[in-house]
């Protein structure tokens, strides 16, 4: 709880240290009573439509949102690399009156993490700190592709693939990114492979680069002690979460989207079925003061974004 505190409280004065307003760029605090909820879909409208950010009239709520975010942003099959790729981030994160502790990309083109990475340094703060794990190199029009997390400053950073024998053949390299910030938490972002699951049951391959990321937030907090916030796109449904890793295992792992509720779909798949596997997890102890949002932008990804108040 002391940790939590001064930790919150820590970010609360970086916010109000480094609140500068980009040039040219119009930041309105939102209307008395507006949620940063209806605040981010106000921001998203404008962007959507091709107002350019700097020009756009974005709101600012009152109302603090979540702690961590996670997208499947579909940066290259849907965008090709470009920056609309990263509007609904931008949305949201330029809704909320608060600095997001963690926030993780998956399928993120090289150019696109380089430019969050510039936003989040002039929109938020500029401690903000990347790492990044180039599952495909060169497969994005030529650079790099893969995982990215942010956090507010950096100590030190591990980033790579799953093991050889956990890869399924001929995949990009699946792995994940980590990042130590400098007020003593970690954010983790991962992606595992979609081939060969079982409707999100859990096939051979999610089932083992599932248990090799759960390895590496443990080793992580056993080493240091610190709170890890981790997540991403893991398809995997929460029941073949809980069939594969035990019935306990949302008991014994604070996820963002349940804690006073029941999780919801975040991928709708090309048969129009939807279903949770994207998750936003935090190892304990855990404060969580409501429920997870989430945000369906189908234009711009087949996966909802998703944050937790964790």
């Amino acid at each position: 709880m002391a940790t939590r505190s001064i930790l919150l409280a820590t970010v609360v004065m970086l916010l109000c240290a480094v609140g500068a307003t980009p040039a040219g760029a119009s930041r309105l605090q939102a209307p008395h009573g507006v949620s940063w909820q209806q605040a981010m879909a106000h921001n998203l409208r404008q962007l959507s439509a091709g107002v350019p950010f700097e020009r756009a009239n974005l709101w600012v709520s009152a109302e603090p949102g979540p702690t961590t975010w996670t997208h499947n942003i579909s940066g290259n099959r849907t965008h090709g690399g470009h920056a609309k790729a990263l509007n609904p981030l931008k949305s949201a994160i330029t809704a909320q009156s608060n600095l997001p502790l963690s926030i993780g990309m998956q399928e993120a083109c090289l150019g696109q993490v380089l430019l969050m990475t510039a936003w989040l340094r002039e929109e938020k703060n500029p401690h903000y700190q990347v790492s990044f794990h180039n599952q495909n190199p060169g497969g994005c029009d030529g650079q790099g592709y893969g995982v990215a997390v942010f956090a507010i400053g950096k100590l030190s950073e591990v980033h790579g693939a799953f093991a050889n024998a956990n890869q399924y053949p001929f995949d990009e390299q699946r792995g994940f990114a980590c990042i130590r910030s400098v007020y003593k938490y970690q954010a983790c972002s991962a992606h595992i492979t979609p081939h060969e699951q079982l409707d999100g049951e859990g096939g051979v391959y999610q089932k083992r680069q599932f248990q090799e990321m759960r390895n590496v937030v443990a080793w992580i907090h056993a080493a240091t002690g610190d709170s890890v916030y981790w997540g991403g796109d893991f398809y995997l449904t929460p029941s073949g979460i809980t069939n594969n890793f035990g019935a306990d295992f949302f008991a014994n792992n604070s996820e963002g989207d349940i804690c006073f509720g029941r999780h919801r779909a975040t991928h709708r798949r090309v048969n129009g079925l939807e279903r949770k596997v994207d998750y936003v997890f935090r190892t304990k102890p855990v404060e969580c003061g409501r429920d997870a949002t989430i945000r369906w932008n189908l234009g711009s990804s087949d996966h909802a974004l998703l944050g937790g108040y964790i």
